[in-house]
């Protein structure tokens, strides 16, 4: 049986597929494990962007994410 301290230390660490896109047009695809539980945007801006008072170097258009596995919650007889 955990603890409650067990529980407030573990982190939900997953692998991720990460999509980006750059104000120069620039894209990329790419596996990056992020903490759901923390705010995912900023792990993405941090890692993947240059910081807001750089004069140069790359800035993000836009990106997405998704679980690289995902778990079926329902069942589909397509899948099975």
């Amino acid at each position: 049986m955990s603890s409650a301290k067990d529980n407030a230390t573990t982190k939900d660490i997953r692998e991720c597929f990460v999509w980006l896109e750059y104000a120069n047009g620039h894209t990329a695809k790419l596996k990056v494990w992020l903490d759901i539980d923390e705010c995912v945007e900023s792990q993405i801006r941090m890692s993947f962007e240059s910081p807001p008072a750089a004069e140069t170097g790359p800035k993000l258009a836009n990106f997405k994410w998704d679980l690289v596995e995902r778990y079926q919650t329902i069942h589909n007889e397509y899948y099975s």
